[in-house]
Protein backbone atom coordinates (compact mmCIF):
# COMPACT_ATOMS: atom_id res chain seq x y z
CA UNK A 1 0.00 0.00 0.00
CA UNK A 2 0.92 3.67 -0.26
CA UNK A 3 2.81 4.83 2.49
CA UNK A 4 1.00 8.66 3.44
CA UNK A 5 1.03 10.42 6.58
CA UNK A 6 -2.16 9.94 7.56
CA UNK A 7 -1.74 6.22 7.51
CA UNK A 8 1.43 6.23 9.41
CA UNK A 9 -0.62 7.92 11.83
CA UNK A 10 -2.42 4.75 12.60
CA UNK A 11 -0.45 1.93 11.32
CA UNK A 12 3.39 1.41 10.76
CA UNK A 13 5.06 0.01 7.30
CA UNK A 14 7.64 -2.15 6.41
CA UNK A 15 10.67 -0.23 4.72
CA UNK A 16 9.45 0.50 1.05
CA UNK A 17 10.20 -2.17 -1.45
CA UNK A 18 8.23 -0.80 -4.69
CA UNK A 19 8.63 3.15 -6.28
CA UNK A 20 4.99 2.82 -8.42
CA UNK A 21 4.87 6.27 -8.89
CA UNK A 22 1.67 8.17 -9.93
CA UNK A 23 1.41 8.76 -13.53
CA UNK A 24 -0.78 9.93 -16.43
CA UNK A 25 -2.79 7.36 -18.82
CA UNK A 26 -3.84 8.77 -21.70
CA UNK A 27 -4.77 7.15 -25.32
CA UNK A 28 -2.58 6.04 -27.39
CA UNK A 29 -2.44 8.63 -30.19
CA UNK A 30 -2.51 11.41 -27.59
CA UNK A 31 0.58 13.72 -27.83
CA UNK A 32 -1.05 16.87 -26.19
CA UNK A 33 -0.46 15.67 -22.41
CA UNK A 34 3.45 15.45 -21.82
CA UNK A 35 4.02 17.17 -18.63
CA UNK A 36 1.41 18.02 -15.46
CA UNK A 37 1.11 21.68 -16.76
CA UNK A 38 -0.79 20.39 -20.11
CA UNK A 39 -3.44 18.90 -17.54
CA UNK A 40 -4.66 22.63 -17.53
CA UNK A 41 -8.12 22.80 -19.45
CA UNK A 42 -8.28 18.93 -19.48
CA UNK A 43 -11.11 16.63 -17.90
CA UNK A 44 -9.05 14.20 -15.48
CA UNK A 45 -9.91 10.88 -13.68
CA UNK A 46 -8.90 9.15 -11.19
CA UNK A 47 -10.18 6.63 -8.63
CA UNK A 48 -12.07 7.84 -5.55
CA UNK A 49 -9.58 7.99 -2.16
CA UNK A 50 -6.14 6.66 -3.99
CA UNK A 51 -3.18 7.74 -4.50
CA UNK A 52 -3.58 9.46 -8.11
CA UNK A 53 -6.65 11.43 -6.06
CA UNK A 54 -4.08 12.81 -3.54
CA UNK A 55 -2.12 13.89 -6.52
CA UNK A 56 -4.68 15.51 -7.72
CA UNK A 57 -5.82 17.80 -5.07
CA UNK A 58 -1.99 18.41 -5.35
CA UNK A 59 -2.31 19.76 -8.74
CA UNK A 60 -6.08 21.65 -8.03
CA UNK A 61 -4.07 23.55 -5.20
CA UNK A 62 -0.92 24.29 -7.77
CA UNK A 63 -4.07 25.64 -9.64
CA UNK A 64 -3.21 23.17 -12.58
CA UNK A 65 -6.14 21.50 -12.77
CA UNK A 66 -9.35 23.09 -11.90
CA UNK A 67 -12.12 20.85 -9.62
CA UNK A 68 -14.89 20.99 -11.65
CA UNK A 69 -13.05 19.16 -14.23
CA UNK A 70 -11.55 16.19 -11.94
CA UNK A 71 -13.90 13.24 -12.15
CA UNK A 72 -13.38 10.94 -9.18
CA UNK A 73 -14.68 7.18 -9.66
CA UNK A 74 -15.51 3.95 -7.50
CA UNK A 75 -12.88 1.88 -9.68
CA UNK A 76 -10.39 2.47 -12.34
CA UNK A 77 -11.64 0.39 -14.58
CA UNK A 78 -14.84 3.06 -14.81
CA UNK A 79 -12.06 5.60 -15.67
CA UNK A 80 -10.60 3.84 -18.56
CA UNK A 81 -13.81 3.13 -20.18
CA UNK A 82 -14.82 6.73 -19.84
CA UNK A 83 -11.16 7.49 -21.45
CA UNK A 84 -11.66 5.33 -24.50
CA UNK A 85 -15.37 6.70 -25.48
CA UNK A 86 -13.79 10.34 -24.32
CA UNK A 87 -15.50 11.52 -20.91
CA UNK A 88 -12.37 12.60 -20.15
CA UNK A 89 -8.43 13.00 -21.39
CA UNK A 90 -6.72 11.58 -18.69
CA UNK A 91 -6.54 9.60 -15.70
CA UNK A 92 -4.32 10.08 -13.12
CA UNK A 93 -3.55 6.54 -11.71
CA UNK A 94 -0.53 5.00 -9.83
CA UNK A 95 1.90 3.24 -12.69
CA UNK A 96 1.65 -0.26 -11.41
CA UNK A 97 -2.20 -0.05 -12.04
CA UNK A 98 -1.66 1.51 -15.73
CA UNK A 99 0.83 -0.85 -16.01
CA UNK A 100 -1.77 -3.91 -15.91
CA UNK A 101 -4.25 -1.88 -18.32
CA UNK A 102 -1.48 -1.34 -20.89
CA UNK A 103 -0.73 -4.68 -20.62
CA UNK A 104 -4.53 -5.78 -21.40
CA UNK A 105 -4.91 -3.32 -24.29
CA UNK A 106 -1.56 -2.13 -25.78
CA UNK A 107 -2.94 -0.32 -28.91
CA UNK A 108 -5.37 1.56 -26.60
CA UNK A 109 -3.44 3.20 -23.67
CA UNK A 110 0.06 4.53 -22.97
CA UNK A 111 1.12 5.69 -19.89
CA UNK A 112 3.19 9.34 -20.18
CA UNK A 113 6.84 9.23 -19.46
CA UNK A 114 7.17 11.84 -16.83
CA UNK A 115 5.23 10.80 -13.54
CA UNK A 116 3.38 13.15 -11.09
CA UNK A 117 5.02 11.75 -7.80
CA UNK A 118 7.08 9.25 -6.48
CA UNK A 119 4.44 6.26 -4.67
CA UNK A 120 6.27 4.49 -2.32
CA UNK A 121 4.63 1.00 -1.25
CA UNK A 122 5.16 -1.05 1.40
CA UNK A 123 3.45 -3.23 3.76
CA UNK A 124 1.51 -2.34 6.46
CA UNK A 125 0.91 -3.64 10.06
CA UNK A 126 -0.36 -2.74 13.20
CA UNK A 127 2.06 -0.78 15.24
CA UNK A 128 2.26 -3.46 17.88
CA UNK A 129 3.28 -5.82 15.58
CA UNK A 130 7.37 -4.74 16.12
CA UNK A 131 8.74 -8.67 15.87
CA UNK A 132 6.91 -9.22 12.95
CA UNK A 133 7.81 -5.39 10.96
CA UNK A 134 11.77 -6.55 11.92
CA UNK A 135 11.01 -9.79 10.26
CA UNK A 136 9.33 -8.35 6.99
CA UNK A 137 12.36 -5.86 6.87
CA UNK A 138 14.75 -8.25 7.03
CA UNK A 139 13.32 -10.18 4.70
CA UNK A 140 12.95 -7.81 2.24
CA UNK A 141 16.13 -6.20 2.37
CA UNK A 142 17.60 -9.67 1.42
CA UNK A 143 15.12 -9.80 -1.59
CA UNK A 144 16.49 -6.75 -2.99
CA UNK A 145 19.87 -6.73 -2.24
CA UNK A 146 20.36 -10.44 -4.14
CA UNK A 147 18.01 -9.46 -6.75
CA UNK A 148 14.57 -11.92 -6.03
CA UNK A 149 12.50 -8.76 -5.76
CA UNK A 150 13.74 -7.52 -8.80
CA UNK A 151 13.16 -10.63 -10.81
CA UNK A 152 9.37 -10.55 -9.56
CA UNK A 153 9.08 -6.95 -10.87
CA UNK A 154 10.20 -8.18 -13.93
CA UNK A 155 7.94 -10.90 -14.28
CA UNK A 156 4.50 -8.85 -13.45
CA UNK A 157 5.20 -5.37 -14.65
CA UNK A 158 6.30 -6.24 -17.99
CA UNK A 159 10.05 -6.09 -17.48
CA UNK A 160 9.90 -3.10 -16.14
CA UNK A 161 11.89 -3.30 -12.22
CA UNK A 162 10.21 -0.93 -10.04
CA UNK A 163 11.70 -1.98 -6.67
CA UNK A 164 13.24 0.40 -4.58
CA UNK A 165 16.20 0.38 -2.89
CA UNK A 166 16.67 1.81 0.50
CA UNK A 167 19.05 4.35 1.07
Amino acid sequence: MSITDERKAVIDFSVPYVNASIGMAVLRDNTDINTKEDLKGKTVGTQAGSSGYEACKDLVEEGIIEEDSLKQYNQYPEAFQDLVIGRIDVIVVDVTTAEDYLSKKPDTYKIVEEPLVEDMYAIGLRKADKDLKEVLDQTLIEMMEDGTLSEISKKWFDGKDMIAIPE
